[in-house]
């Protein structure tokens, strides 16, 4: 993935949504579920584009 995005090349990806996806509004970040998090109910999956990634961050 982070090959083609150096290339130049972004991608569509989709995930699952947890309770904690709605931090993502308040952070930006979406962060990993923990082990007993459950998925949402409601519009329990999001389509995202990846434009690019941080080594540091080790986000995308």
């Amino acid at each position: 993935m982070k090959s083609c995005l150096a290339q130049g090349f972004p991608f569509a990806f989709g995930l699952r949504l947890y309770v904690s996806f709605d931090q993502a509004a308040k952070t930006g970040i979406v962060p990993m579920p923990n082990s007993e998090e459950q998925s949402r109910a409601e519009h329990g999956r999001h389509a995202l584009l990846a434009v690019g990634y941080s080594d540091q961050s080790k986000a995308f």
